[in-house]
């Protein structure tokens, strides 16, 4: 019996997840990558953000947005 697997699922590369993408794919992508549920990332994102201040996180979330493929 022979298995296919998806390459995008077996990969360990961080990348951009459009599939469950709300802006970017950024969160969904590092949900991915660290195989924790994307609602915790968001939620990681957004009180990042707010105890950072929100140009930080901004910044930072377009830089990854475009640098990731």
């Amino acid at each position: 019996m022979t298995y296919r697997y998806d390459r995008e699922e077996t990969s360990n590369k961080f990348r951009l997840n459009r599939r469950n993408s709300k802006i970017s794919g950024v969160c969904a992508g590092l949900a991915d990558y660290t195989d924790v549920n994307v609602g915790v990332i968001r939620i990681g994102t957004v009180v990042a953000a707010f105890f950072t201040g929100f140009v930080p996180m901004a910044i930072g979330y377009v830089v990854l947005a475009c640098v990731l493929d």
